[in-house]
């Protein structure tokens, strides 16, 4: 097994996240390829659906807007 320490930082990303979206992220990048973000949110299997889901349509539509 690969060991990997990570480094110590004075605060979390974001208050939700932990090791297993340390986890889902490298499942992610594995499985749907670097930087697809949205289909990692939308994978039932990783930990991002219920802590961070896809925008719906209408909050897409209204960030866009000028």
């Amino acid at each position: 097994a690969l060991r990997i320490d990570p480094p110590q930082l004075p605060e979390r990303p974001t208050k939700w996240w932990d090791a297993m979206a340390d986890k889902s992220l490298i499942v992610g990048c594995y499985k749907h390829g670097y930087e697809n973000y949205d289909q990692m949110r939308a994978d039932p299997t990783l930990s991002f659906i219920s802590s961070c889901p896809l925008p719906s349509q209408t909050q897409t539509n209204q960030t866009e807007q000028p």
